[in-house]
């Protein structure tokens, strides 16, 4: 098992999220968001992995143990394999607001390649990862073709590779930061051209 300090944890400590005063919602609130599920997916304005409104459910509860509101959860979770799986940009905001001396650099973003490193803190020892076209050319989709088949991967080869490199890194870092979600590798395909930047670092 790895030392926690190679990871980047630094004095080992992990983060103590703040939760809201009752992880359950009241019977006025559950029958509120049971409204704006069913509101949320007749109007379209549900992202289209959400099928159902329990599942849209599960992401606002999931999304209330963040500490973040349903609209936030219901853009930035995806429902994978019975679990919640967060977007790149949702860990990477949460690893913001939660890590005070949180560090995020891009090294190199192409359509080729993506290499980003990160720390919890000035302390840590930088961690870095890389994802290239070709580790995503040799993924296949359950369909039997390969991941940079799909539009997305066609269309925005950089962005796609960037949230896949993201992800995977602060999975590695600072998993305590998002909660009850899980980094899922099979979620590679939406979160779209839209992308969020990590600050860029003036100092080593």
């Amino acid at each position: 098992m790895s030392d926690p300090k190679s990871l980047g944890y630094g004095d080992n400590k992990m983060v103590k999220r703040e939760q809201p005063q009752s992880l359950v919602p009241t019977g006025e609130e559950w029958a509120m968001w049971k409204e704006v599920a069913a509101t949320l997916l007749t109007g379209g304005f549900a992202p289209p992995c959400f099928k159902c409104p329990e599942q849209l459910l599960a992401a606002f509860l999931t999304g209330r143990e963040m500490g973040i509101g349903p609209m936030e959860a219901k853009d930035n979770l995806t429902p994978m394999n019975g679990r919640m799986a967060p977007s790149s940009a949702l860990q990477l905001s949460q690893a913001y607001k939660r890590l005070p001396e949180f560090q995020c650099e891009v090294l190199e973003s192409t359509a080729q390649v993506c290499k980003i490193r990160a720390r919890r803190s000035p302390r840590d020892v930088w961690q870095v990862d890389e994802w290239t076209i070709k580790e995503a050319a040799r993924v296949t989709q359950p369909n039997g073709k390969a991941l940079t088949e799909k539009d997305n991967w066609r269309n925005y080869p950089k962005d796609m590779l960037y949230n896949r490199c993201l992800g995977r890194l602060l999975a590695k870092i600072c998993p305590d930061t998002t909660g009850p979600t899980r980094y899922a590798k099979e979620i590679v395909q939406d979160f779209g051209p839209e992308v969020t930047q990590p600050k860029q670092l003036t100092t080593n």
